[in-house]
C-alpha cells in the first residue's frame, strides 16, 4: 500500500519541491492550498502518513490548523511536520506544543525533508513488530524523565530502547506486562497496549500506533478521502 502525504503549502514552487521528494521516497503526494482545504480533506476521510503543513497560508494558516485539530482530537491522525520561512523559534515551539513533530526551515534541502519524513513514518509489517518487541529485554528507566516521553508514558510504562535499522527508537509497554507477553497478542491488542517511539531533532516523537492504525486493520476502511 502506497503511503500518502499530505502537503499544506500555497507557494507553487515549494509545492513542487516537496512533492518531488514525497514521490521520490516512494510515497504520493496529495497537495491543497491553504489550511481550510487541509482541515476539509482530512474531515472529509484522508488518513494520510504524514503532513507537510506550511505555517503561513492564507484563509487559515498552519497554527490555526494545528489548534483546530488538537481541539478535534486530531493531531494524533499522523505524524506533522511544519514548515516555516524564517526560523521563528517562538512560532514553532508553539506549533510543537500543539502536535506538530518536527519542523524545516524554508527553503529547505531535498535531502532534509526526505530524512525528515524517513524519521516518521514508521514503516513495520505484523511480523516485524512481532520480532522486534519479542527480542526487548533491557528497559531504561531513565527514559521516563525526558520531557518528550514523561507526558506520553508517566509511571505506566517500561522502555525498552533499540535500535530499528539506522534509528534509535524506544519501545513502551505496560507495567506488568513482559515483551514476550505482547507479542504472542493479536495485532489489535499489540495496538492498544504498546506506543514506539522515535527519536528525532525535536526530541522523542510517538510513531506508532498513530491513530488511524486500528482502522486500516479493518477490511473496510479506505486510506483516500471520498469522490
Amino acid at each position: 500500500m502506497t503511503h500518502v502525504v499530505l502537503i499544506a503549502e500555497d507557494d507553487p514552487i515549494s509545492q513542487r519541491m516537496a512533492a518531488a521528494v514525497v514521490e521520490s521516497c516512494g510515497y504520493r503526494a496529495h497537495i491543497v492550498q491553504h489550511g481550510g482545504q487541509c482541515l476539509e480533506i482530512l474531515q472529509k476521510g484522508l488518513q494520510p502518513d504524514l503532513l507537510l503543513l506550511d505555517l503561513e497560508m492564507p484563509v487559515m494558516d498552519g497554527i490555526q490548523v494545528l489548534r483546530a485539530m488538537k481541539q478535534a482530537g486530531g493531531v494524533e491522525i499522523c505524524p506533522i511536520v511544519v514548515f516555516t520561512s524564517h526560523h521563528n523559534e517562538q512560532t514553532v515551539m508553539e506549533a510543537i506544543k500543539l502536535g506538530a513533530d518536527d519542523f524545516i526551515v524554508k527553503p529547505f534541502h531535498p535531502h532534509e525533508l526526505g530524512q525528515r519524513m524517513s524519521d516518521l513514518i514508521f514503516e513495520i509489517d505484523d511480523a516485524q513488530l512481532r520480532v522486534l518487541i519479542e527480542k526487548l529485554h533491557f528497559q531504561d528507566p531513565s527514559l521516563a524523565d525526558q520531557p518528550s516521553l514523561k507526558p506520553h508514558v508517566g509511571q505506566s510504562f517500561n522502555l525498552y530502547p533499540v535500535m530499528h535499522g539506522q534509528r534509535s527508537i524506544c519501545v513502551a509497554i505496560p507495567q506488568g506486562l513482559s515483551p514476550q507477553a505482547i507479542s504472542r497478542m493479536s495485532l489489535p491488542e499489540i495496538v492498544m497496549k504498546i506506543m514506539i517511539f522515535r527519536k528525532c531533532s525535536t526530541g522523542w516523537r510517538k510513531v506508532w500506533p498513530r491513530a488511524h492504525t486500528l482502522s486500516v486493520l479493518r477490511p473496510s476502511s479506505k486510506r483516500q478521502a471520498p469522490g
